[in-house]
């Protein structure tokens, strides 16, 4: 099973069943574990060559982990979630850049903006029953 089919089965199970459907995990841990896949795809990928076997699959696990969580978040709120949605956006286009051969930036810019990101996710007061991120 891929991450972003876990997710995926998380996701389901926790909005079906409550934090006891995904292992007891709630988004405020689930989001913050995916974050740091996220930066750690990036940074294997970062240490490879362009051209290395695997690269392009550690690109593509992120881009896959990003898309899951830009697809939890709620629009109706258009405030935050609308800025992180396009942000989310923004990050696989440029995972996308670093796919056909970017210098590298991409994906440094992709792990910054993560950082950044997880950092603003980690400040936020958590509720108990807060929905996805």
């Amino acid at each position: 099973m891929t991450v972003a089919q876990s997710f995926t089965t998380a996701q389901a199970g926790y909005h079906t069943r409550g934090a006891a459907g995904c292992g007891g995990a709630t988004p405020s841990v689930l989001v913050p574990a995916l974050m740091e896949l996220v930066i750690g795809r990036v940074g294997a990928a970062s240490s490879c060559l362009p051209h290395a076997p695997g690269r392009s699959e550690l690109i593509e696990e992120a881009r896959t982990i990003i898309g899951a969580l830009r697809d939890t978040l709620d629009l109706c709120d258009v405030g935050l979630a609308t800025n992180l949605h396009d942000v989310y956006g923004y990050m696989c286009r440029q995972l996308g850049t670093a796919l056909l051969g970017g210098r590298g930036a991409e994906l440094s810019e992709v792990a910054h903006l993560m950082h950044e990101v997880r950092a603003a996710w980690s400040a936020m007061p958590q509720r108990a029953s807060a929905g996805p991120a």
